[in-house]
């Protein structure tokens, strides 16, 4: 019996001792794969970062050769144009700078674009535009880039009023689709939006209107800092301001940058073009840019009024020469690097004076 007895606890203790080498094996088994998993997740974080770290060096080198660009550009001539240095050079891929990373630069002139904050012009500016006019007219007959000089002349402001009308022109083309009401609403409620009172347009919308939704805010009454702001003003929807599917967004005509209204005629889009004037048909549009990239004409366009000499250009159809210039000063450079499926894009806006110098106004990084 005590033999018996013996023997089994014998055998439970075996039992258990296989049972236990068991256990213990299993988990060195699932320790090892997870040490596995954690080293090979942690190379993988590391050859991600040791890439990026590289795609982020050569879209930074991208910003800066889209520096380069535009300085050569203002050395080369006083005027801009989608001929130039900056628009043909920077345009392509550049698959030769780097082994294995693509790089591709572009460069937007934002000068080519209605500036939103030239609606809120004070009433003395608005007063003294005329000055800008005759600056324009003697602007006219200089040569090169001089007749853009002139176009800017006068140290009176541009008037808020005729910038709304442009606007209000282009809101109501058929790439907006908008009633005329909803135009008008729009272009009130961002005067009210930009301007320092808190008195309401016709069809605008102030303090009042904001701190009445369900969530209140407050109506800036300043400059715009950026587009994605104008979500916040009354009547802009996603889709007035970012588009639709085959429908530009709003967006993609204005700009935050600068405050004198003038808009380079020899960059801004054909939609901007037909906003100066509701005669401008597409047909007189589309022959107005053909002209612009040609190369027989780059020297046509450094005189501020080159599009008179346009064939075919009606004689009573005129440019508002207060809104206009053959120069430009704000440009956005996109530089995007890519290896493999991992991408990263430096979006860079810039600001380029007279004095060749080059100041970076805002940069994004994704």
């Amino acid at each position: 019996m005590m033999r018996t007895r013996l023997n089994r606890t014998m055998g439970n203790q075996d039992g258990m001792a296989l049972l236990v080498a068991i256990m213990t094996l299993a988990v060195l088994v699932v320790v090892t794969v997870q040490y596995g998993k954690d080293n090979w997740h942690a190379l993988l974080l590391s050859d991600n970062y040791k890439t990026r770290s590289q795609l982020k060096a050569a879209a930074d080198s991208g910003v800066h050769l889209g520096i380069a660009l535009l300085q050569q550009d203002q050395k080369d001539d006083e005027y801009d144009t989608l001929l130039d240095i900056w628009n043909q050079a920077a345009q392509s891929e550049l698959t030769g700078m780097f082994s294995n990373i693509s790089l591709q630069v572009t460069i937007t002139d934002l000068s080519g674009r209605i500036q939103v904050n030239s609606l809120r012009l004070s009433e003395e500016n608005n007063e003294n535009a005329g000055e800008g006019g005759e600056g324009a007219d003697a602007g006219e007959e200089g040569e090169g880039g001089e007749g853009g000089e002139g176009g800017e002349g006068g140290e009176g402001g541009r008037p808020a009023e005729e910038v709304a009308i442009l606007l209000n022109n282009l809101l109501l083309s058929e790439n907006f689709s908008l009633e005329e009401r909803e135009a008008k609403e729009i272009v009130d409620s961002l005067i009210d939006w930009v301007d320092e009172d808190d008195d309401e347009s016709e069809n605008g919308a102030e303090n009042s209107y904001y701190q009445s939704l369900r969530r209140p805010y407050n109506c800036r009454n300043a400059p715009v800092q950026s587009i994605e702001e104008l979500l916040l003003v009354k009547g802009i929807t996603s889709e007035i301001l970012y588009g639709t599917e085959g429908k530009t967004g709003l967006g993609e005509y204005i700009t935050v940058y600068g405050d004198d209204a003038l808009i380079n005629i020899n960059t801004a889009d054909v939609a901007v073009i037909r906003g100066f004037d509701p005669l401008i048909s597409e047909e007189l549009a589309e022959s107005f840019h053909e002209h612009r990239t040609d190369e027989e004409h780059r020297e046509q366009l450094g005189q501020l009024h080159w599009y008179r000499n346009l064939g075919g250009w009606p004689g009573d159809i005129s440019l508002n020469e207060r809104l206009i210039t053959v120069k430009s000063r704000y440009f956005q450079i996109k530089a995007v690097a890519r290896m493999d499926e991992i991408a990263v894009q430096i979006v860079a806006d810039i600001e380029r004076s007279e004095e060749e110098s080059v100041d970076i106004l805002k940069r994004l990084m994704e």
